[in-house]
């Protein structure tokens, strides 16, 4: 009689650990979400549309790796699809500075996502030479991990300043498109009181 198959011990934790990452990353979105719906009670509707989406997905990149990265990307650009911007309820875009919008989040989340990927195994690179090597450590080598951490603490502070340049012109897109509405809004009413003050007028008579 064959023996019972059994599964391979490690391959349950592998996946509970693979379930977590992406449990993680959906929780980001959503906590990224609810915040952003708080702060628009408070603040009004000029807030910035993905401000509280961008740290999120830096966060789930950051501990998660690169896939849970994309996931939390692809679950922020549909949520504030669907649920954010005009038409509300549907997948479609009214607006074509929405659209670029969304298409600037999705790419530049997909790019903190491979950022965040490349620091983290560099980091794990670091920890497992540390474990090789605890005792036969020397001057070169911790003057190796020194401008290796540094490195990486660079590359981190550079992740969090492309976060900041996306998140203004973002905001600064949409004061002008605020600043053209209004300066159509009034070449509407100015052109709206000539006509008024025409029709008001007798044929061939003038305005006084």
């Amino acid at each position: 009689m064959p023996p019972p198959q059994t599964n391979p011990p490690g391959r349950p934790n592998q996946r509970r650990h693979w379930l977590a990452r992406y449990g993680f990353a959906l929780l980001s979105v959503v906590v990224a979400w609810l915040l952003r719906d708080g702060l628009t009670r408070l603040a009004g509707s000029s807030l910035p549309t993905y401000l509280t989406f961008y740290p999120a997905v830096m966060m789930v990149a950051l501990l998660g790796g690169l896939g849970p990265g994309l996931f939390a990307t692809a679950a922020a650009a549909l949520g504030t699809d669907y649920f954010i911007l005009p038409p509300v309820g549907s997948l479609t875009v009214a607006a074509l500075p929405d659209a670029i919008g969304l298409a600037f989040f999705s790419g530049m989340g997909v790019f903190m996502s491979a950022v965040a990927e490349s620091y983290r195994r560099a980091r794990q690179k670091v920890v497992s030479e540390d474990r090789d090597f605890p005792v036969r450590e020397g001057r070169p080598n911790r003057a190796r991990r020194f401008v290796q951490g540094q490195m990486l603490n660079a590359g981190l502070v550079a992740s969090l300043a492309i976060l900041a340049l996306a998140i203004c012109p973002e905001r600064d897109a949409r004061r002008a498109v605020r600043v053209a509405g209004g300066g159509c809004g009034l070449a509407r009413g100015t052109g709206g009181a000539r006509r008024r003050a025409h029709r008001a007028c007798p044929r061939g008579g003038r305005a006084a």
